[in-house]
């Protein structure tokens, strides 16, 4: 059968990390997946062994139909190493109202012994990638039986904690077993910008690079700044927005109100260039922005500026066409929703 490979909900299909991979659930995984499955049925809420049909109804009649949902309950990958499968995992119990999911994952058998910690803080890294900087959630977490004490100390390592303890919640061999949440939440936010910010945003401005890329190539005196930055705050139009990554800013996106659409602008802190935060940027500050204009909003790009047009199209802004802006040769870029 032809099986989809693309989640529409989600702007990225592979997500990678060192030598491992996500990509959306392979209909080829299913008997590997369904194998390990059994051999872990204690671990897991699997009540009876799975069989060929059923995993094949499974995949045909379920998770085929998760592709093309505005809303899918769920989101499953195969976790790949070097290009070979060696687990299987996703969001599941997504509460798209709240934006927060539980984390499940299933890794080889033969190579839980030896490789647990790293498969799974490897999966934590990638699941974090689609939970967080794609789909924007505020928190995921893990639901664990009291069976597995390790797994604890690798959620721990890689900053979960713990948020509900269930007392004997569950019985497993005739014996009761406590269940263990840990949850980990978005470290990106984002807040209105405010008078102490603006020595930062001047020196952000000034960084060489955010010169060149910017339509007015000159240096700005503090003074200029000043005065443009307490118009932007109380502007009726102007919306300024400060991008926070553990308490810390690391860029600003504004956007201007016109009569039948917006322009956004945006800035990275020079330190946080690189890292592949502009599109997490951009779709937060537009997801918050959209609860005061629903207007589509404008992006005007340099053409020479290749990195910032690859984090706008990574935001759902779509081409619209090549123009001049300010006698600079430049694109447009449209977001609609």
């Amino acid at each position: 059968m032809l099986f989809p490979n693309t989640y529409d909900i989600l702007n990225k299909r592979i997500f990678t990390h060192n030598q491992a991979e996500l990509v959306p659930i392979r209909y080829e995984d299913r008997l590997l997946i369904m194998k390990w499955r059994n051999e872990q049925m204690y671990h897991l809420r699997q009540s009876q062994p799975l069989d060929q049909d059923n995993q094949d109804k499974y995949f045909k009649e379920t998770v085929s139909k998760l592709f093309k949902k505005i809303n899918p309950e769920q989101l499953l990958f195969s976790y790949l190493e070097n290009s070979e499968l060696v687990g299987y995992g996703g969001l599941v119990h997504i509460d798209w109202e709240k934006r927060k999911a539980e984390v499940s994952f299933i890794m080889n058998t033969e190579l839980e012994k030896d490789y647990f910690d790293h498969h799974w803080s490897n999966y934590l890294h990638l699941i974090e990638r689609v939970a967080f900087d794609d789909l924007l959630f505020n928190s995921i977490h893990t639901y664990a039986y009291d069976l597995r004490p390790h797994l604890y100390k690798t959620l721990e390592n890689n900053g979960y904690r713990i948020v509900t303890h269930l007392k004997d919640e569950i019985t497993i061999q005739n014996q009761l077993k406590d269940v263990l949440i840990h949850q980990k939440n978005n470290p990106i936010t984002i807040r209105n910008a405010k008078k102490s910010d603006l020595q930062t945003l001047f020196q952000w401005s000034n960084d060489p690079i955010t010169r060149i890329n910017s339509y007015n190539i000159e240096p700005i005196t503090f003074e200029n700044h000043t005065v443009w930055y307490q118009k932007q705050l109380d502007s009726d139009t102007a919306t300024v927005y400060i991008l926070m990554n553990r308490n810390s800013p690391f860029g600003v996106v504004r956007f201007e109100k016109n009569h039948d659409h917006s322009v956004i602008g945006i800035t990275t802190a020079p330190k946080s260039r690189g890292k592949g935060l502009s599109a997490t940027m951009l779709n937060i500050a537009c997801r918050t922005y959209r609860s005061i204009s629903i207007k589509p909003i404008y992006a005007y790009i340099k053409e020479e500026n290749i990195a910032s047009i690859k984090s706008f199209q990574r935001s759902k802004f779509i081409f619209e066409k090549k123009i001049e802006q300010k006698r600079i040769p430049s694109v447009l870029y449209i977001r609609r929703e």
